[in-house]
């Protein structure tokens, strides 16, 4: 543009563009719902298989999906809203949380945060450009300060409706798995215990419980543990007596999302917290001979866990729509690869102050 304004720091960053639209305080988003993915559980049985284990390890627990909601006046091409994560609680026992989704609801913003499942939901801090605010949000009485326009005419920067101030940040990486070690048999434990990733947040003098994050969930996680067994007897039955062969298969699961706590002021951690976890099994059973028939039956769930057909069939329509009743969140399987991780590196954060804005 031909005109306009452009201040810049001592550093020689630039502080106030006119022709940036900068990011101020929109508010704080308001909770509005409580929810967990559900643990998925389900299997088939034969007459002669063992039934047993067919539930979850109770250490698998699934974090809390806190939903909150922003007031705007978005549209289909408004940016999405900076929002600010202000933890309940800090320190190395705190729990991890992190955004994993912000999504346009009408004219307004969901913000949902995974957080470690047990605690007080956080307070969210959100900041928008002036106009994706609220009028009532981006107005001023103020007589003085400054206000820059774009050649648009749109207001970019007034000093009066507190602009978005970082005082640290950096680059975050999340650890390569969720779980470490290894398990064995039908004794499953897939939780997260992976010891967490320190970063520097470049802040001094701040107390930690002042302290605000800005860090997205992008980073994920799937593991997976697997059991086979087979057995075969003999059934009496007077003239029906039959001998018999069974094969199960078992697979346990569970899909986690990154997440970051603020362990002292100068230090952000990166972990996981479990989004989704399961464990579904499949047996069959063959009478037509011994080894024939164990052998049938191993070859048809060799393969159990490698396929998602196979998955879906344990499962099964029925247990998924009683599972997802009334818990807001769409229903699915939840597992969308084997022990490997995804986009755990390169993850940007901002650190501010709550005490700004309150």
């Amino acid at each position: 543009m031909a005109y306009g304004i452009s201040a810049k720091n001592d550093s020689g960053e630039v502080i106030i563009d006119s022709a940036f639209e900068h990011y101020h305080f929109a508010g704080k988003a308001g909770l509005f719902s409580t929810t967990r993915v559900p643990a998925l559980s389900g299997g088939t049985d034969t007459q002669h298989s063992p039934s047993s284990p067919t539930g979850l390890n109770g250490s698998q627990v699934n974090g809390h999906i806190f939903k909150y909601s922003l007031v705007a006046r978005a549209n289909s091409n408004s940016p999405a809203p900076m929002c600010f994560i202000k933890p309940s609680s800090t320190g190395s026992s705190a729990p991890y949380a992190a955004i994993v989704l912000v999504e346009r609801y009408g004219v307004n913003w969901h913000i949902w945060i995974l957080q470690t499942y047990g605690y007080t939901a956080p307070q969210v801090y959100c900041f928008l450009p002036l106009k994706e605010m609220t009028a009532s949000a981006a107005a001023s009485s103020d007589v003085y300060g400054l206000k820059t326009y774009n050649s648009a005419g749109d207001v970019t920067f007034n000093s009066s409706i507190r602009p978005l101030k970082v005082i640290g940040g950096g680059t975050a990486t999340s650890p390569s798995l969720a779980h470490t070690g290894t398990s064995s048999g039908y004794s499953v434990n897939l939780s997260v215990n992976v010891s967490p990733l320190n970063f520097s947040t470049g802040v001094s003098g701040t107390a930690v419980s002042d302290m605000m994050y800005y860090c997205p969930s992008i980073s994920h996680s799937c593991q997976e543990h697997q059991a086979n067994s087979s057995g075969d007897g003999f059934q009496a039955q007077g003239s029906n007596s039959f001998f018999y062969s069974w094969g199960r298969g078992d697979l346990w699961w569970c899909f986690y999302r990154g997440a970051f706590r603020l362990s002292s002021s100068s230090n952000l951690q990166s972990s996981y917290v479990t989004y989704a976890s399961g464990h579904v099994w499949k047996a069959v059973e063959n009478t037509s001979g011994i080894l024939v028939a164990l052998a049938a039956a191993i070859l048809a769930f060799a393969t159990f866990g490698a396929t998602l057909p196979f998955f879906a069939i344990a499962i099964g329509s029925t247990a998924l729509t009683s599972a997802f009743t009334n818990t807001g969140v769409a229903s699915g399987y939840y597992y969308p690869y084997k022990n490997d991780s995804r986009n755990n590196s390169n993850n940007p954060f901002m650190i501010s102050k709550a005490s700004y804005y309150d």
